[in-house]
């Protein structure tokens, strides 16, 4: 009787000892694997181009082996949140932290993005690109007739030496509506351009657009200089 009753706990205890077996191999598969060996990153949950600020509607997570992760990989959305992205970054790409920014556009609450009117500019550097901080020098025209010579035009220049506005360039757009970067790519050479400059839009308040148009509506333009 002794030798039957060992035998069936044996019989169970072989049985349990299976059991949990299978349940370590189906915990592992399924999660133990995942918890040991992956991590969860940040990824681009849609296409990011170059300026873009990075919100949480771009970006997701996933899990990668924690041996392809970097000390460059995205891990915490408070790493990437607010963020400018410097280059584009495709669908499901992992970010890296070397793509990221701090934004050189920061638009407060009584400002607007605001495209200048070709017609108010009258010179502009072909340079000028995008987070340049320009000023706005009010030029007064006027044409007049030489005595005896109605073809002959000569033209008045009033300079006024003191800048109406101060603002930074959010975009400056070719005829296409491009971006005009820079040629080579390097912020800092700015020997040639993407395209020519056909139209700028500027970060701008309420107060210094009514000060522009009043300017404008008494015959001054404006010519645009950066530093």
């Amino acid at each position: 009787m002794r030798g039957m009753a060992f035998n069936r706990i044996k019989g169970i205890l072989g049985v349990l000892m299976i059991i949990s077996a299978v349940g370590i191999i189906i915990y592992w598969e399924n999660i133990g694997r995942e918890e040991l060996l992956y991590k969860e990153i940040i990824i681009a949950k849609e296409d990011i181009h170059k300026n873009d600020m990075i919100t949480e509607e771009n970006i997701t997570f996933a899990k990668i082996e924690k041996n392809m992760i970097t000390d460059h990989t995205a891990l915490e959305r408070e790493q990437v949140l607010n963020k400018e992205s410097k280059q584009f970054i495709p669908q499901k790409s992992i970010i890296d932290l070397r793509y990221l920014g701090e934004p050189e556009l920061l638009i407060h609450d009584d400002e607007y993005i605001m495209k200048i009117p070709g017609g108010w500019i009258h010179e502009c550097p072909d340079s000028l690109r995008r987070g340049d901080h320009i000023f706005l020098y009010p030029i007064l025209l006027s044409t007049e007739q030489f005595p005896g010579d109605e073809s002959a035009l000569k033209e008045e220049v009033v300079f006024k030496k003191a800048p109406v506005a101060e603002m930074i360039v959010a975009y400056v757009k070719d005829s296409g509506n491009r971006e005009v970067v820079n040629a080579g790519n390097e912020k800092s050479e700015r020997l040639d351009g993407t395209a020519g400059i056909d139209s700028i839009e500027v970060i701008i308040s309420l107060d210094i657009i009514e000060e522009l148009l009043d300017l404008y509506e008494k015959g001054y333009k404006f010519i645009a200089l950066y530093q």
